[in-house]
């Protein structure tokens, strides 16, 4: 299980780098599951939270931007 765990955390953190966070999430969630309590799969999955959130709150900004510019195009103002 140690060398399991040890494998899991190196690949998750790899996908986490790499910005693929489905597969880092499953891959911190299989961690956990073999190690509960364990503090990396923790930490990464709330830097995934995080990231998401931070993505959903940037597209929200774009798409209230791209609305008004819409709007003000729309009434001639661009």
């Amino acid at each position: 299980p140690e060398q399991r765990a040890a494998a899991l955390r190196r690949l998750a953190a790899s996908e986490l780098e790499r910005r693929r966070l489905d597969r880092a999430e499953a891959l911190f969630s299989q961690l956990l599951a073999l190690a509960p309590g364990d503090t990396d799969a923790a930490e990464g999955l709330s830097v995934i939270a995080n990231l998401r959130k931070a993505a959903s709150a940037e597209a929200d900004k774009l798409t209230r931007a791209l609305g008004a510019a819409t709007s003000a195009n729309r009434k001639g103002l661009l």
